[in-house]
C-alpha cells in the first residue's frame, strides 16, 4: 500500500533533484525510504535529506540533519528554496522591533557563503511613524549603498516585507517621510535589483540569519 502523500512527495523530490542536478550535486530518490509524510533524498555518499508533507497545507519542508558533510548544508539548502549558486550576489534584508528599539541588519551571500554583513540600529528620531518598517527599509538602502560602492552593479534583494519592492518601484505611494526617503533613494540608484519575495519564517537559511542579527542588533542596544 503507498505511502500517505508519495505521489506528492515524489514530484517535490523529483523538482529538488532537478535543481541539485543543475548545481552539479549528485543526488537521488530512495524509494525504500517512503513513509507517510515522508521521503529521503540521497545525496551522493554526504547522507540524506529528509523531505516532509503537509497535506492541510499541501506544503513541504526539508531537514538536512541527516546530510554527513555539514559544509555541504547551504548548497543544499540553497537548491531546496530553489536559489542558484552561479555568478550573481544574494542580498538579505530585514528589521526588528524589541523594547522601543529598532534593528536591522543585511547580509551579501555568493557561492553560497556570506561574503559580508552588516547590523545596527536605527535613530529613534526616524522611527516614531514607522517603528519595525524603519529597520526594513534601512536594510535594504545600506545593503544597496554598500553593493554599490564596490562596484557590483546588479544584484538579487531578497526581502519579506512587501514595501521594500512596493515603495522602490512606485507602486505603493510613500506618505511617510522614512517612505518618501526610501523612495527616493531608489529613484536616484544605480543598482539593478532583482526583487525576491521571501515568506517570513519559511526556514530560509539567509533570511534567518539576517533576522537573527537585527533582533541581535536590538538587543545589544537595550543591554
Amino acid at each position: 500500500m503507498p505511502a500517505i502523500g508519495q505521489n506528492e512527495l515524489r514530484a517535490r523530490a523529483g523538482e529538488y533533484i532537478a535543481r541539485l542536478t543543475t548545481e552539479g550535486i549528485s543526488s537521488s530518490l530512495d524509494e525504500a525510504s517512503f513513509r507517510d509524510y515522508l521521503v529521503k533524498v540521497r545525496i551522493g555518499g554526504k547522507g540524506a535529506v529528509k523531505i516532509y508533507y503537509k497535506p492541510s497545507k499541501r506544503t513541504f519542508t526539508a531537514d538536512f540533519g541527516e546530510v554527513t558533510d555539514k559544509t555541504a548544508v547551504p548548497a543544499l539548502e540553497d537548491a531546496w528554496h530553489g536559489h542558484s549558486g552561479e555568478h550573481g550576489y544574494r542580498i538579505y534584508v530585514d528589521g526588528s522591533r524589541c523594547n522601543n528599539i529598532t534593528g536591522y541588519a543585511f547580509a551579501v551571500v555568493k557561492d553560497h557563503r556570506v561574503v559580508f554583513e552588516h547590523a545596527g540600529v536605527v535613530d529613534e528620531t526616524l522611527t516614531a511613524e514607522s517603528a519595525q518598517i524603519a529597520g526594513e527599509l534601512r536594510a535594504a538602502t545600506e545593503a544597496v549603498e554598500w553593493c554599490r560602492a564596490q562596484g557590483i552593479g546588479e544584484i538579487e534583494l531578497h526581502y519579506d516585507y512587501a514595501g521594500i519592492e512596493k515603495w522602490a518601484s512606485g507602486e505603493w505611494k510613500a506618505n511617510h517621510a522614512v517612505s518618501q526617503a526610501y523612495a527616493g533613494f531608489f529613484s536616484r540608484n544605480t543598482v539593478r535589483v532583482k526583487w525576491v519575495k521571501v515568506a517570513a519564517h519559511s526556514g530560509d537559511r539567509w533570511n534567518s540569519h539576517v533576522d537573527k542579527l537585527a533582533r541581535q542588533a536590538c538587543s545589544i542596544r537595550n543591554e
